[in-house]
């Protein structure tokens, strides 16, 4: 960039050069992320709206185009640079990435006491990812939490959903029989949801 001098009328270089700042460098870059937070992630260039992705425990995200992705240990910032040198190579000639955490757990920082809410989160092929809290006073099932997510259910698609759920033995996976479920409306199919469960909607 140049300046004209006020007195000599010489073009002067600015040393050093002043540098933009993207709409990346303002990330956070100080929290790392953890098992359990919420992340949304936008692509600008792919003109489509932010979507949100739950970090597992094993410490991945499903990343758009890039697939399963380490997050645990990254700051937004880096993981959104990380996402970008991916997109880089094989997606787009030129990516700007975002990433926000939506939801990280609640903690009281002073007095080192943490909030307990149980919660389960929805995934996949629903217009509103995330985690949503269990009712205290009654159970919620399958069909409700995809009521609370707005999947769209129909005879001609019939979607699967797997539920993973947290054992002692590691996690596993519950195949939901959906035909039964959602459209025999049989309630004994109709699976009710654990704290920490993580429905994926396919």
């Amino acid at each position: 960039m140049l300046l004209a001098s006020a007195t000599r009328g010489e073009d002067k270089a600015l040393d050093p050069p002043v540098k933009t700042l993207t709409s990346m460098d303002v990330l956070d870059n100080q929290r790392k992320l953890k098992p359990g937070d919420i992340v949304s992630i936008r692509i600008v260039e792919d003109k489509r709206d932010a979507i949100q992705q739950y970090v597992a425990v094993s410490g991945e995200i499903q990343a758009p185009y890039l697939g399963l992705t380490k997050a645990v240990g990254l700051t937004c910032r880096t993981l959104a640079y990380q996402l970008k040198n991916g997109l880089e190579k094989g997606f787009f000639k030129e990516a700007t990435v975002t990433v926000t955490c939506d939801f990280k757990p609640h903690k009281c920082e002073d007095c080192s006491l943490e909030f307990d809410y149980s919660t389960v989160v929805a995934l996949g092929n629903v217009s509103k990812t995330g985690k949503y809290l269990l009712p205290e006073d009654t159970d919620l099932s399958v069909t409700g939490l995809l009521e609370l997510a707005g999947s769209t259910i129909s005879k001609k698609k019939i979607p699967a959903i797997v539920i993973i759920r947290r054992t002692p033995q590691g996690n596993k996976r519950i195949l939901v029989n959906t035909e039964a479920a959602l459209i025999e409306k049989r309630r004994e199919y109709d699976l009710f949801l654990r704290r920490d469960d993580v429905v994926i909607v396919e």
